[in-house]
């Protein structure tokens, strides 16, 4: 077997890190995202909504590659659930600054 190989949990646990934790960080980019553009009053919120709606599918892609593309799996999910973390703060500022949450 190869230096770069994964066991059956590794990969188990990267493709539940990679689905679950990208809809969760697509989910707050979209929050973060929206959340930006209604505070800055470039845009309504709707529009707000659908443009960051179909950027959130890029970032769940992104997620994927970097869960199977990371050294460990613990860093895998460092680097997801920590982008997810902060754009979910992200966007609850931005929201709170808009007085919309």
């Amino acid at each position: 077997m190869s230096k770069f190989g994964f066991s059956g949990r590794a990969a188990l646990a990267r493709a539940l890190i990679g689905t679950l934790g990208g809809y969760v960080l697509a989910i707050s980019f979209m929050a973060a995202g929206s959340g930006v553009l209604l505070a800055s009053g470039l845009m309504r919120r709707a529009d707000a909504v659908v443009g960051t709606g179909m950027l959130a599918f890029v970032v769940w892609t992104v997620a994927l590659l970097v869960a199977f593309g990371a050294a460990t799996t613990g860093r895998a999910a460092a680097w997801v659930l920590g982008a997810a973390l902060g754009f979910a703060l992200l966007g609850w500022a931005s929201l709170s600054l808009a007085g919309v949450a």
